[in-house]
Parts: C-alpha cells; structure tokens; sequence
C-alpha cells in the first residue's frame, strides 16, 4: 500500500481552510448579495402595498355601509378617513337609491417611485328602506 503525501497534505490544508479556491466563497456572497437586498426591498413594497388596498379597502366598505344608513357626508367620510391610510382621498357619490364610496391613497416608501401604483377601491351599497 502506498501513501500518497501530496495528497494527505492537500486533505489538511482543504480542511484547514488553506485550499487554492481561497476566497471564493467571499466573491459569491459579495455578487449575490444585492439581489438578496433587491429581493427583499421587492417584498417590502409589496407588502406596504398590500395593506394600504386592504386599508382603502375596508375604508370605502364602511363608508358605503354608513352612506346605506343615511349618515351625512361628514359622517361617512369621517369613518371612512378612521380606517384610510394617511393622505387618502375619500369621494361619496348618490345615484338613485345606490351610494358609492370611493377611497383612493398615494403610495408610500419605495412604491411612490413608481407612478402607476396607488391603492384605490370603492364599494357600493344600496340605501336602506326610509333613507331618502
């Protein structure tokens, strides 16, 4: 049986962290780490986008449920406004016996770079039996 001693050196320097691939370990994490952060500023905004549709959302709900029971338009705008994220814009319209809530909001953080987003969602409800 012949040992090899170039071999068993090459084995304890490899374990010792001594091979000749040296470093690239450090040159991957520094090549994939900014797409780690892109990755997770991505979900970040997706995120704050999320529950401001969910906000506006829920906003225009109970606004057009408040309208539905003949609530004045300072009153539903202020229920609607509770539950809006900040800045929105709150816009009651009647037609007949229907009454639409509208709640429309600016995107916030890195969203409001990108003009095309903005969270908006209405609701409509018709007006209860006596509400006129």
């Amino acid at each position: 049986m012949t040992v090899h001693r170039r071999g068993l050196r090459d084995w304890r320097a490899h374990r010792a962290g001594r091979s000749g691939e040296g470093g690239f370990t450090s040159v991957e994490l520094a090549m994939v780490m900014p797409v780690i952060v892109l990755v997770l500023g991505m979900a970040v905004t997706a995120m704050v986008l999320v529950v401001d549709l969910l906000q506006v959302t829920d906003a225009a709900r109970v606004g057009a449920r408040a309208a539905s029971r003949g609530e004045s338009g300072i009153e539903v705008r202020r229920q609607a406004y509770a539950l809006a994220p900040d800045g929105a814009d709150v816009d009651v319209r009647r037609r007949g016996r229907s009454v639409t809530v509208t709640v429309s909001s600016r995107a916030r953080g890195p969203a409001a770079w990108f003009p095309g987003l903005h969270p908006d969602s209405s609701a409509t409800a018709r007006l209860e039996p006596g509400v006129r």
